[in-house]
């Protein structure tokens, strides 16, 4: 009988306390939104992220983004949402006053 008690609390083991914490992903202060799918304004850091082809620096922005080009006095950039968007003579390119509400990939 002390044989088989014995192999008893052997097989079951001890009461143990919580198990360990697994290391689970911290997210700290994650945009909240969409993700970016490349479409015109979106937040991007290279041209293969935009549809267009273009993803360029907006200096006045602190952020690349995906835009395309343009002529100035042409056809007009497209909106972003209801906002007109800029054709500025001096880049060519369409500049609009924010960036798509958007998390880059």
């Amino acid at each position: 009988m002390r044989h088989a008690l014995l192999l008893l609390a052997v097989l079951t083991g001890c009461p143990s306390e919580d198990p360990p914490p697994v290391d689970a992903p911290i997210m700290i202060d994650s945009p909240a939104g969409a993700v970016c799918t490349g479409q015109l304004y979106d937040r991007c850091s290279s041209n293969t992220q935009c549809m267009s082809g273009v993803c360029r620096m907006f200096n006045n922005l602190g952020v690349m983004l995906c835009t395309q080009v343009c002529t100035p006095g042409g056809a007009a950039c497209p909106t972003q949402g209801a906002a007109a968007v800029q054709c500025p003579a001096n880049s060519m390119i369409c500049r609009p006053d924010a960036a798509n509400t958007c998390t880059p990939p």
